[in-house]
């Protein structure tokens, strides 16, 4: 997020920041170096390294994953004050769980989508 000017304030944890899909997610198992440094390479997790984030998740006992994204987009301003479900840790991602979250992204897409026809 910092790479695109976003920082807790304009973008909080307790909000719909955006939507995105996606497209495939895998285990990094740092079973076949090769392979990794070549993901690496087309990754884009700047300002760290694939090779560092397997690190640091092993470190705590846990298996690396990665998830790829795509037709990302984030609100031109985020919907504040959306509660996130029950255990879910701050900065999460997690997904709407009323029908009132669809709602308001929608009407927030549909705001960023009118005032950008300038």
């Amino acid at each position: 997020m910092d790479e695109f000017g976003f920082d807790a304030d304009t973008f909080p944890a307790f909000a719909l920041q955006g939507l995105a899909t996606i497209a495939s997610i895998f285990p990094c198992d740092r079973q076949n170096l090769d392979v990794d440094f070549e993901l690496d390479q087309h990754l884009d997790i700047a300002p760290t390294s694939l090779i560092d984030l397997q690190s640091r998740v092993e470190d705590k006992g846990q298996a690396a994953w990665l998830m790829q994204l795509k037709e990302t987009y984030f609100l031109q301003e985020p919907i504040y004050d959306v509660l996130p479900p029950m255990n879910t840790e701050t900065g999460n991602a997690w997904l709407p769980q009323h029908k009132s979250h669809l709602e308001n992204f929608q009407n927030a897409l549909r705001r960023d989508i009118l005032s950008s026809k300038v």
